[in-house]
């Protein structure tokens, strides 16, 4: 099967897959005592969902709520089975087991918010809620349709909406574009939308604001710098964006898969190559960090640290998250 085929079969199966739920072929599970609300895109990866999905939390916690992250734990022993990463104070699990995008949550939300994994999406949510959690946020749960969920918000890329972006395997999409008629909100990257009449409703903004590194402390971001970046990302694009954007100089770049686990032998080559570069900082993000178990040998080590806020439709997305939690 061609690949122009392989994504039109993709499309058309997602598509009666959709309707299955939609008219109720497909049981759909509610979670009693919780909102649920979903963050998700239409793409795989790098749409900044984690992030935005911590935002979201922390906007909710901020209402008094008790909030849970839910994630599936990618990578994580515990996806499988399911469990707690943090009960609201930071991670009681390694990123091993937690998985590095549900560690980092665990790691930078705020006090109360907590952060369960599993695969099993409704039964992380159910654990969640029976730990007391009033909303759940879900982090990549656009085409997790069994979970029902009272908010449904979509991050979407001026790519996703061309109607030149296939599906997969050809392209990247788990979706088409129609798919957003059930979203409740959509919302971009304002840095993606600059200057485009068809950006979406909710725009968030995002601010490089410092280096952290392996013992979580921050320092400012000195321009001039000289860096070599590494990352295991999938759009690791981004992180030679920031590091420009940050008056840093870029000496060299390393790549590996989205996820990857390095090791020492990997990062040893990676310091050795920054060093013959003569670079005097190994830069790379917070998510690849989480997966630096021993810093190797040379330049320093840190990861461009990024915080995210509501640039366009704050009012909407306030009284939309209002009515979910009434609801």
């Amino acid at each position: 099967m061609g690949v122009a085929l392989a994504s039109r079969v993709f499309s058309a199966a997602a598509r009666a897959r959709a309707a299955a739920y939609d008219l109720g072929a497909l049981p759909v599970v509610r979670i009693e005592g919780a909102a649920v609300f979903s963050v998700g895109n239409l793409r795989v990866g790098g749409s900044g969902k984690t992030p935005f999905a911590m935002w979201l939390a922390a906007a909710v916690a901020v209402r008094g709520t008790k909030v849970a992250i839910v994630l599936r734990g990618y990578g994580g022993s515990l996806s499988g089975r399911g469990g707690v990463v943090s009960a609201g104070l930071g991670p009681i699990v390694s990123p091993r087991e937690a998985g590095d995008e549900a560690y980092l949550a665990a790691l930078k939300s705020p006090p109360g918010v907590a952060v369960h994994v599993g695969a099993d999406r409704v039964a992380a949510a159910r654990h969640a809620a029976k730990d007391g959690a009033r909303a759940v946020v879900l982090d990549d749960g656009f085409q997790h349709r069994r979970l029902h969920r009272d908010c449904d918000i979509v991050l979407v890329c001026p790519e996703d909406l061309d109607p030149r972006t296939s599906t997969l395997p050809r392209g990247p999409l788990r979706e088409k574009p129609l798919a957003l008629r059930r979203a409740h909100l959509v919302a971009g990257f304002e840095a993606e939308w600059v200057g485009r009449s068809d950006a979406p409703e909710i725009l968030i903004a995002s601010a490089l604001t410092g280096l952290v590194d392996l013992a979580g402390d921050v320092a400012p971001i000195e321009r001039g710098r000289r860096a070599f970046l590494f990352a295991g990302v999938a759009r690791p694009e981004r992180l030679v964006r920031d590091a420009k954007l940050a008056g840093i100089e870029v000496a060299g770049v390393r790549l590996f898969r989205d996820h990857h686990w390095f090791d020492r032998r990997e990062l040893d080559a990676v310091a050795t190559e920054a060093r013959d570069l003569r670079a005097d900082l190994l830069l790379t993000t917070e998510k690849d960090l989480v997966r630096v178990e021993v810093p190797p040998d040379g330049p320093r080590l840190a990861a461009l640290r990024r915080e995210i806020g509501v640039a366009r439709g704050a009012d909407l997305l306030a009284e939309t998250i209002g009515r979910a939690l009434g609801a």
